[in-house]
């Protein structure tokens, strides 16, 4: 299976960071890997009116027609994601190469037969996604998972600032797990 796995977490070092690299590594035995690391990608996050797209972007867009699978891991700040990862979103999930408009306006789901995985972490307890009603999974299952025809699963990870060591090495051998299987 060709995967795609993207890091959005804007810091070196995060518990986000060692999460992807676990998955990476457990993917790696029996799978293509590609990976986007936005911490390291140069390009402008921020849309402008001509939507000119940069060759980095472009090249994000290829590995997203050469995968199977994707994994995204992101944190949760103030209930969305990082502005650096929702700048990239902008840029890169684009009309004709995602989906496509045709007549009407019901658009064609150019992703089908692609999965996502969404691994995110949360300081909070999981009871806070419960109150605000998962609304950051909502918004990007919804509104561009879906609407652009990939069939995607998340993996929560609450309270991981405030979690002990051997709960963190748990949570990691549980990515490691899912990269093993390509899930």
């Amino acid at each position: 299976m060709n995967i795609l796995i993207i890091d959005t977490h804007p810091f070196h070092g995060s518990f986000g960071q060692a999460l992807i690299e676990a998955y990476e590594k457990g993917a790696k035995k029996e799978n293509k890997v590609n990976k986007i690391v936005l911490r390291d990608t140069k390009f402008d996050p921020l849309a402008n009116s001509n939507m000119m797209v940069e060759p980095v972007i472009q090249e994000h867009q290829k590995w997203f027609l050469w995968a199977d699978h994707i994994v995204i891991e992101s944190p949760i700040w103030w209930g969305t994601v990082p502005a650096l990862f929702k700048g990239w979103i902008d840029k890169t999930i684009v009309h004709g190469v995602f989906f496509k408009y045709g007549k009407g306006m019901i658009p064609a789901k150019l992703m089908k037969g692609k999965t996502v995985r969404f691994i995110y972490t949360l300081n909070g307890p999981w009871i806070y996604q419960l109150i605000t009603g998962f609304v950051t999974w909502k918004c990007l299952n919804r509104h561009i998972f879906k609407f652009c025809g990939f069939k995607a699963k998340r993996t929560p990870l609450y309270s991981v600032q405030f979690v002990s060591q051997e709960k963190r090495l748990k949570m990691l051998e549980k990515i490691y797990q899912l990269g093993l299987k390509g899930k």
